[in-house]
């Protein structure tokens, strides 16, 4: 793991993640309040991912969650999975165009790339993933999500409202990674 001790100041730490550690990013407040505002206007539980792509099968960290009302539920692989293990990690896998062996993962990320999202299942049974990269120029910083309750997911308008609101957040937070004098999440 990378990290920057103190904000702006030129200094990086490389540690050692243990597997069973939860991920230690720190989003800036800035991004914090643009996946509040995510969560409100949604009403759904709003994530924030970050690849790590230093070990032999790259990985998607979460580092941040805004359960708002919701209960909060835990599970290992809402935390780290595989990077091909569900929307946010696609998400980011398409935006670093990666070129997989299998034709129909190929198929998958291209149109993820089209569209701009992913859509799938979360590793919570009951929720579903919409998920959009969050770039800094034109490197991938991570991913922003939002998990519906998936029955939420069966109404045309709620999905398209919530897919607009990832859209929207994700758009708002690489324009803000975009600056000059930022430091990515």
């Amino acid at each position: 793991m990378v990290r920057q001790p103190v904000a702006g100041k030129g200094t990086y730490l490389l540690n050692w993640r243990s597997p069973t550690a939860r991920a230690q990013a720190h989003p800036s407040p800035w991004m914090v309040s643009r996946l509040t505002r995510l969560q409100g206007q949604t009403g759904q539980i709003a994530l924030l991912f970050t690849p790590y792509t230093l070990s032999a099968q790259p990985k998607r960290l979460c580092a941040e969650i805004v359960w708002g009302t919701h209960e909060p539920v835990w599970h290992d692989e809402l935390d780290m999975a595989p990077m091909d293990a569900d929307a946010p990690g696609l998400a980011m896998r398409a935006a670093m165009h990666d070129r997989p062996r299998d034709r129909e993962q190929v198929r998958q990320l291209q149109q993820i790339r089209e569209l701009g999202y992913a859509i799938g299942p979360a590793p919570v049974d009951t929720h579903d993933f919409i998920a959009a990269p969050v770039m800094q120029g034109t490197t991938v910083a991570g991913a922003v999500a939002v998990m519906p309750v998936r029955h939420l997911m069966q109404s045309s308008r709620r999905r398209a409202d919530c897919i607009q609101a990832v859209l929207g957040t994700a758009g708002a937070m690489s324009g803000h990674l975009h600056g000059p004098t930022r430091v990515a999440a």
